[in-house]
């Protein structure tokens, strides 16, 4: 569980960098991609 919970912070971390700034097609895609699983776990 605390993996799982590091890691969560970590991507929303990530997400909220690729919010503020310009998003890259694969940035896109991958948060498209992890994103969804997390969001129904």
């Amino acid at each position: 569980m605390r993996k799982e919970l590091l890691w969560v912070i970590a991507w929303k971390r990530a997400w909220d960098r690729s919010v503020g700034l310009p998003t890259s097609p694969s940035r896109t895609s991958w948060a498209r991609q992890h994103g969804n699983s997390y969001r129904f776990s």
